[in-house]
């Protein structure tokens, strides 16, 4: 049996008594649980090369299986390894498309993935993560999904309150914590686990879910989650929210029988309520371990409580301040908008007559004429792209993605961004299809390769049907490898 520190033995025998502390405890030597979702913003996601006989229940688009990081479906990112505890936190969100949405601790992207598919490209979805290598990785992903209407942030909390007060129809936090729930995929984490970090993440928490909260609108919702057991960082951290906001209350989970209900009697005040919590423990081999609460607020404001002793400003203060921000926010939006609508086909987002110019007959040699609207392209540093929100909202943060990028302005010419030949998904008949796996692998590892097409200038890449890079043909037939470096397969 895997080593656990004697601490975490204690605890959770004292918690669960000894037989179901036992299977917990047993469940860290058995293989994880292996699935994917596949990805509905693709035109033809499911013409794909793993079984789908094996559904994940309560999960749409879900399959238990293990994936390939090798393959054109997650090169082309028609799929996503999850696990299947992970991903019913993203259902149990429920998002729609049109809502404003934030996934304040987005890193590597897994949630923000399957929420921007639930969005099918309306509305805004702010992916952030703290963690500026994370956020790479992240990025990567949304790139990957071919997602268009998401803004990725890298920035402490406590700068997207300031930013965006009152702002979102639903905000999940899935928070970072012990890591408990972790323990059979990744046994490294143990030796990391102590009690005092876990009330270190506890404390963590706190911190960031009382930001989360200045960011939701009146009537919206705020889903918690974690990958830990700890009663510490799950019911008691619900019940900190509940006591420090009363505008907040519990929604209903729906607990099927893969899951546990939350356990009142492990926070604080044993409040009922906790029950419409949701538990996923590794023993009951559904998928990893998860804790997930959805809370709703209220339509309109209420006096809050002020138990949380913090640094910040007082409630009063602070709404004063938010209002301020609020109205500053708006006057900015309005003259960002007049400048819109002022504008004419000379200058409009950013482009000269020139640059207009490079940018159409780009779009022309890549049929993305019909795809992509001109009058929509904004142009910042001479890099191309289709904002999720308007630039000079988001002015101050640090913005990795904003929106759908295009490509680089070069002497007249575009070079193409990776994002936009992952979010095209076959919009485009310029496409070249590398006709055997041996011309897949080559150019995966980023080698260049002669063919035989009628096709020149820059060119949608694909296999077996997937568009995954660009390329770019000559009068010599040789396809020039645009796959980034960073992607490439050793």
């Amino acid at each position: 049996m895997v080593a656990l520190p004697e601490e975490f033995l204690t605890k959770y025998t004292n918690l669960l008594g000894e037989e179901r502390a036992n299977q917990l405890f047993s469940s860290f030597d058995e293989p994880p649980v292996k699935a994917f979702r596949l990805n509905p913003l693709k035109s033809n996601f499911e013409e794909i090369s793993y079984s789908l006989a094996n559904s994940v229940p309560h999960i749409k688009n879900a399959y238990g299986g293990q994936i390939s990081g090798r393959d054109v479906e997650q090169l082309a990112g028609y799929v996503y390894s999850q696990d299947p505890a992970a991903m019913y936190v993203a259902e149990i969100a429920d998002v729609k498309p049109g809502e404003k949405v934030l996934d304040l601790c987005a890193a590597p992207g897994g949630k923000t993935t399957q929420r921007a598919s639930a969005m099918l490209g309306e509305g805004v979805l702010v992916s952030n993560e703290i963690n500026s290598k994370r956020a790479k990785v992240l990025l990567e992903n949304v790139e990957r999904w071919g997602i268009k209407n998401t803004v990725v942030t890298n920035e402490a909390p406590d700068k997207l309150s300031k930013f965006f007060p009152q702002f979102f129809d639903k905000i999940v936090v899935d928070a970072p914590c012990s890591g408990e729930g972790m323990f059979r995929k990744d046994h490294d984490a143990i030796q990391y686990w102590s009690n005092q970090y876990v009330l270190d993440c506890a404390k963590l928490q706190k911190e960031i879910v009382t930001e989360a909260y200045k960011m939701l609108k009146p009537g919206g919702q705020l889903i918690y989650s974690t990958c830990t057991f700890s009663p510490e960082e799950d019911e008691q951290i619900v019940e900190f929210l509940l006591k420090q906001y009363s505008d907040l209350e519990i929604s209903p989970i729906k607990v099927y029988q893969e899951f546990d209900p939350g356990r009142p009697e492990w926070g604080t005040t044993a409040n009922p309520a906790l029950t419409n919590t949701a538990r996923f423990w590794t023993s009951r081999n559904f998928g990893e371990g998860q804790f997930v609460a959805k809370l709703q607020k209220a339509e309109s404001e209420v006096e809050l409580n002020t138990i949380y002793e913090t640094n910040e400003p007082s409630v009063e203060k602070e709404t004063k301040n938010r209002v301020k921000r609020s109205k500053k926010d708006n006057k900015r939006n309005n003259r960002a908008n007049q400048r819109k609508n002022n504008s004419n086909k000379n200058d409009n987002s950013g482009l000269d007559k020139s640059q207009e110019k490079v940018v159409a007959e780009f779009l022309s040699a890549t049929n993305l004429t019909n795809v992509i609207n001109e009058t929509q392209i904004s142009n910042r540093n001479e890099h191309l792209f289709v904002p999720a929100l308007d630039p000079e909202v988001v002015t101050g943060l640090r913005i990795l993605r904003n929106g759908l990028a295009l490509g680089e302005l070069k002497v007249k010419r575009v070079e193409p961004h990776q994002h936009l030949a992952e979010a095209i998904a076959g919009d485009s008949t310029n496409t070249f299809d590398l006709p055997t796996q041996a011309e897949f692998e080559r150019f995966s590892h980023g080698e260049t390769i002669k063919v035989g097409s009628s096709l020149r200038g820059y060119v949608f890449v694909s296999y077996k049907n997937k568009i995954f890079s660009w390329g770019k043909i000559g009068n010599d037939q040789i396809l020039k490898n645009f796959y980034p470096k960073g992607l490439r397969l050793n």
